[in-house]
């Protein structure tokens, strides 16, 4: 009887370890999973931005070769774009990266900053400067190829958050499948032994 009892005691131990092992490890995956939308978030923020502060210039620059003599407030909605894109590089650069290439990380971080400072920034004070010509210099020699090469930042860090959120969904699919089959084994095996304490206790009496 006691030996009945042992197997079990041991049995449920087993699956309540086994149990436990599995929630914290989905936690963990929720918590990278979060942690990994953030960046998608943060990278679709600073791309989208950038397009939206050079749409604004642009549309500024056109208003401003017609109506000359209009006033700062015209740069306005592309200053906004622009310190958008800044903070969402700032955020970023402090958040986890968990599950991603570091050196492709830093490769974006890099572009990125490249992208800010040595193009849209200076592109943006030729603009609200009137300076028309080094604004036209500024847009198609330097910020057309710190673009290109933030735009394939972009897209590897991309394929790397898709990919790892994938891996991460399987693993908890894994788990959670894993963690009924041995709770459905667990639930058949006590049956089984409560039906054998039936019986001993039966030929006992």
């Amino acid at each position: 009887m006691l030996g009945i009892l042992g197997v079990f005691c041991v049995m449920w131990a087993c699956v309540a370890i086994y149990t436990i092992s599995s929630l914290n490890s989905l936690t963990k995956n929720a918590e990278v999973n979060v942690a990994l939308v953030n960046d998608l978030t943060l990278v679709h923020k600073g791309s989208d931005q950038y397009f939206r502060s050079q749409t604004r210039l642009a549309r500024a620059i056109a208003v401003l070769q017609n109506e000359p003599d209009k006033g700062p407030e015209i740069f306005d909605g592309a200053k906004l774009a622009l310190n958008n894109m800044t903070q969402a590089l700032a955020a970023f650069k402090n958040a986890a990266h968990p599950g991603l290439d570091d050196s492709v990380v830093q490769e974006l971080i890099t572009d990125w900053s490249a992208l800010a400072e040595q193009g849209a920034t200076p592109l943006f004070n030729a603009a609200s400067s009137k300076n028309f010509e080094a604004y036209k210099q500024i847009s198609n020699v330097s910020v057309v190829p710190l673009s290109v090469k933030f735009g394939a930042s972009v897209e590897k860090v991309n394929g790397l958050i898709a990919s790892a959120l994938l891996k991460s969904e399987q693993e908890s699919n894994r788990l959670t499948q894993m963690s009924k089959i041995i709770l459905l084994i667990a639930f058949g095996l006590g049956i089984v032994i409560l039906f054998l304490t039936d019986r001993y206790l039966n030929n006992c009496a």
